[in-house]
């Protein structure tokens, strides 16, 4: 026989398992509150101790995770203008081979480069 209700989605137990943890976590708030108000503190200070802590852990898991997402985007960035970069192409290809006015550094278009004197036969 099947069942008429369709089973939860892996989206929908996930969203419950979140829930049951976030009550959890304010019953420790709860519970730690209390604790306070007992041991004298008053009830503001409490509650305001257990913002700070929530604040403070919030700016320090963003502090942890922004400098990771900054390397990434740096080396994404660098990536992307090294891909666009044409590594091969050296406007100064030169060479050293045999040419028109003899073995010396040439350019692609045939031009020395080095000093040259035909005069000088050394």
């Amino acid at each position: 026989m099947s069942s008429t209700s369709p089973s939860a989605s892996r989206s929908e137990r996930f969203g419950r398992r979140l829930a049951r943890a976030w009550k959890v976590l304010l019953r420790q708030e709860v519970r730690v509150t209390r604790w306070l108000i007992t041991q004298g503190m008053p009830a503001f200070l409490a509650t305001g101790l257990l913002w700070l802590l929530k604040i403070a852990l919030i700016v320090i898991v963003g502090y942890a995770l922004v400098w990771p997402a900054i390397v990434l985007a740096v080396a994404f960035v660098a990536l992307k203008i090294l891909g666009h970069a044409d590594l091969d192409a050296d406007p100064y290809a030169w060479e050293w081979k045999h040419g028109s006015l003899g073995a010396g550094l040439y350019d692609k278009s045939g031009q020395r480069l080095d000093s040259h004197d035909p005069n000088d036969n050394e």
